[in-house]
């Protein structure tokens, strides 16, 4: 039996050394951040607090597009592979999201739709404008036409009356 243990010793001896020199370790548990835990964000939408947020290892974290984003000094990053804790409170976040239908970019789309909204605002405005400046043009050559036959039937009563009185 021993034999066959020394034929397994320099294969052993390989493979310790293959994982020492890739870097593999084990933490037993612990929560570590290291260049491995993380990968750096490309993109970080907006009002990121609008996002599910949860306290991990002493920081915030928000879950964004189905990542677990967080500052790490002045950049953003994400969990390469999600803790377990985080697939846990993920599937809070979930199940509570279907229960209430909320929405996670709702700020988003809202605020979206204000500046899709705004343009087409003023763009009805304008067009009402426009359509009232002929309109409006029209009522005062009405308004003035009207004036005018006014003054002339007054300046007819007025000659019949100094003709009636010079009779």
């Amino acid at each position: 039996m021993l034999a066959g243990v020394s034929n397994l010793t320099p294969g052993l001896g390989l493979l310790a050394l293959l994982v020492a020199a890739s870097g593999c370790y084990a933490t037993g548990g612990a929560y570590t951040d290291t260049d491995a835990d993380y990968v750096d964000a490309d993109y970080v939408p907006t009002e990121v607090e609008a996002y599910p947020q949860y306290v991990y290892g002493g920081r915030t974290v928000y879950l964004v597009n189905g990542h677990w984003y967080y500052r790490r000094g002045p950049r953003w990053v994400y969990y390469r592979a999600e803790p377990g804790e985080l697939r846990e409170r993920r599937a809070y976040f979930e199940r509570d999201r279907a229960r209430h239908r909320v929405e996670p970019r709702e700020a988003e789309r809202r605020e979206a739709y204000r500046h899709e909204a705004e343009p087409r605002e003023a763009k009805r405005r304008d067009s009402e404008r426009r359509e009232a400046e002929p309109r409006e043009a029209k009522r005062r050559e009405a308004e003035r036409r009207d004036s005018e036959r006014r003054a002339d039937r007054h300046q007819a009563h007025e000659r019949r009356e100094h003709a009636r009185d010079h009779d």
